[in-house]
């Protein structure tokens, strides 16, 4: 008897290109094929397919990339969530417009009824108080609002500075500004010229992922980020997506962490522990009361005074209480010469340094961050040098998978940086700085060019006394 495995006509069409070509026995034979062989029951053949089977990952830098193509996915699967954030800002927008035409017709009714009480008054011969007057809401600069941290979330968005009385913060916050088809914050705009979009977003949460490579799965180098540091307030500055401030109020559960940026570009579900705030830090602090850790992390070209910076800090620390700054050199550095003057890449960090310093807010060298703790006062001072390289080009373990890591980061990095200073203080369009990020993102994956970009993590104590 043949072992040939026995198809219907409908399985035929299945699995064979011209189901009319298919042998098929009569319904006597495959009675009779059926008994002999129901022991041994219907062995279908495997489907035709042209995917390829995926080849398993041999080398090393083939891993690596697997790893880097594993988080890009499950950032990408974020993505539902990033939507339901901008559903709910346009929510939050809706409802502030019916808010607003609430309250006009409510002061409208109001004044009515003041109206109607002051000739009822006047006819019975009753007295008003001189202050009854319609109620009317204080926005910002109120004796209700001074020392007092206001959070960001599903049912509020508040500035704690001074704002001119005829523009609405809510309005300015919510706006964002448009440029070279990247959204840029609204409040206070130009302090910050770096996108706030999903794609900076995601940015944002990978660098923050190489971050902690870099650190050895650390948040930071100060006492106050180890685990069983007891913390009771942290600000985080310049907090961006939240992600350092959520990951460190999850490790110390105790701890209030407050994390404050220029866009709400925040979560809204995060730990219990974890409120974001909209304000400029480079205005008075006005905060409830002061901070056992304060984190700052790339906030160079958004601070237009390090010293003052630094002296803001000093000021809203508790004593013994630290602060800790991370930060990168944009210029790109190469130990063996690899990278010349002569390449896009070191141009490109040159480019964006000229552009700052017309903006107002040169890039500042972080080697020169523990002059500047020593200068306002901080204690015990301590510098944590570090390398990104430009992509796999390292030979140790550590340094080829920073170099993996940091190339996909850079590879957003460079036009993220550079697009708005170049357009805006060098006057370059879109099309220029398109054309030459192209040419230096060539160089940047070029296993040939040994370069990097210095990070520093510095960390400094409040005395005591």
């Amino acid at each position: 008897m043949s072992l040939e495995p026995h198809t219907s006509p409908d399985q035929a069409a299945l699995y064979h290109d011209n189901p009319s070509e298919t042998n098929i026995s009569s319904p006597d034979e495959n009675n009779t094929e059926r008994r002999g062989r129901a022991k041994w029951g219907r062995v279908l053949p495997e489907p035709r397919t042209n995917i390829p089977p995926r080849r398993r990952a041999k080398t090393a830098d083939e891993r690596e990339q697997r790893k880097v193509e594993r988080v890009l996915r499950n950032r990408r699967s974020a993505h539902n969530s990033r939507e339901r954030k901008k559903i709910e800002l346009e929510r939050l927008q809706q409802r502030v417009v019916e808010l607003e035409q609430t309250l006009k017709r409510c002061l409208e009714m109001n004044h009515s009824l003041v109206r109607t009480i002051e000739q009822a008054g006047l006819s019975s011969g009753i007295c008003l108080p001189q202050n009854a007057a319609p109620c009317a809401i204080q926005r910002n600069g109120g004796s209700d609002l001074e020392d007092a941290d206001i959070p960001v979330g599903d049912n509020q968005v508040q500035s704690l500075s001074e704002e001119d009385p005829s523009v609405d913060p809510m309005s300015s916050i919510l706006q964002y500004r448009q440029e070279n088809g990247r959204t840029y914050h609204g409040y206070k705009d130009g302090k910050y010229n770096v996108p706030n979009d999903e794609e900076e977003n995601e940015r944002l949460d990978l660098q923050h992922a190489l971050f902690l490579r870099t650190f050895d799965d650390r948040l930071g180098f100060a006492p106050p980020c180890k685990p069983e540091a007891k913390v009771q307030r942290v600000l985080d500055v310049g907090t961006g997506t939240g992600i350092w401030a959520v990951d460190y109020a999850n490790d110390h559960p105790g701890a209030e962490v407050i994390g404050v940026d220029l866009s709400p570009i925040q979560p809204s579900f995060v730990p219990p522990n974890v409120r974001f705030i909209i304000d400029d830090i480079e205005e008075e602090w006005q905060y409830s009361s002061k901070f056992d850790y304060i984190h700052s992390r790339m906030m160079n070209s958004s601070v237009a005074d390090w010293e003052s910076y630094a002296t803001k800090i000093f000021e809203n620390l508790e004593p013994g209480g630290y602060v800790e700054l991370q930060e990168i050199d944009v210029f790109t550095n190469s130990d063996d010469n690899t990278l010349t003057p002569q390449h896009n890449l070191w141009q490109w960090a040159q480019l964006i340094y000229d552009a700052s310093v017309k903006l107002g807010r040169p890039y500042f060298d972080p080697g020169n961050i523990k002059d500047v703790l020593t200068k306002v006062g901080f204690e015990d001072v301590t510098e944590a040098k570090f390398k990104w390289p430009t992509n796999r080009w390292p030979k140790d373990k550590k340094h080829k998978e920073l170099g993996v890591w940091n190339n996909e980061n850079a590879n957003f990095f460079l036009e993220a940086v550079a697009i708005a200073p170049l357009t805006r203080a060098l006057g370059w369009s879109k099309e220029e700085v398109t054309v030459f990020i192209a040419q230096a993102r060539k160089e940047l994956n070029d296993p040939r060019i040994h370069a990097y970009w210095p990070i520093i993590s510095v960390y400094g104590r409040k005395p005591a006394k």
